[in-house]
């Protein structure tokens, strides 16, 4: 599975929350209704929804790429993430495309298998690991209260 910015933002626990809107919103043609407050490019956090819970940016259009129409009551937030940490995402997304797959510990168990690349001590190498350092200046020890990505 592929790695994206919401999986870096869970794994420092950090979504970089601006402003919260609560309410009722509803998502039509993907259009997230949140009166003229979210411009293309805007990364938001959507908290509540039955279909498009998680991380979203807008596109050129101030589109929502996936999640079907809907009308939900929950809340939106807006998601400030410096340059810098998205950067930082581009690196690990390219570094994660391009993981070389020889090294795997292969587990099966009857239908589940499971295949990981390891170091010399039989130890999982990821990204986690790779840009631990990286990660730590954005790391926080705890969600801030009321969103979660």
């Amino acid at each position: 599975m592929a790695v994206t910015v919401a999986d870096v933002m869970r794994r420092v626990r950090n979504c970089f929350p601006s402003v919260r809107m609560d309410g009722t919103f509803t998502i039509c043609n993907h259009h997230l209704d949140a009166d003229g407050l979210l411009l293309p490019g805007d990364w938001l956090a959507i908290v509540g929804s039955a279909r498009a819970d998680g991380v979203w940016q807008l596109d050129e259009n101030g589109c929502l790429n996936g999640p079907a129409d809907e009308i939900f009551t929950g809340s939106v937030w807006l998601l400030r993430p410096p340059e810098a940490f998205l950067r930082l995402c581009a690196d690990i997304i390219a570094y994660d495309s391009g993981q070389r797959r020889d090294g795997l510990r292969r587990e099966r168990f009857g239908a589940y298998s499971l295949e990981r690349a390891v170091d010399g001590n039989g130890l999982p190498i990821g990204w986690e690991t790779v840009f631990r350092h990286r990660l730590l200046p954005w790391q926080r020890m705890y969600w801030k209260e009321g969103v979660t990505c």
